[in-house]
């Protein structure tokens, strides 16, 4: 599982609109948590065959077109 932190702020979670990827591949894209009232966890499943045999992957968030990232303030690979 990929856990990322957010911070909801005023009007930022809306306006975001990106993927995560983990080792270029999607695994994941922004849902916005109107109910979190500051930080909040979101998890993302990870399929196996991206981490097997690995001691490191990439984690990317890519934006799409005229678009933003929320700004991200943890990212952690935990085992579910």
């Amino acid at each position: 599982m990929l856990v990322v932190t957010y911070l909801n702020d005023v009007g930022l979670p809306m306006l975001a609109d990106f993927d995560i990827l983990v080792d270029g591949a999607r695994v994941a894209h922004y849902a916005p948590n109107a109910s979190a009232s500051s930080w909040w966890d979101a998890s993302y499943e990870v399929p196996s065959t991206l981490t097997r045999g690995k001691s490191n992957v990439t984690v990317r968030f890519q934006a799409g077109r005229d678009s933003r990232i929320l700004p991200v303030y943890g990212v952690r690979v935990v085992k579910r």
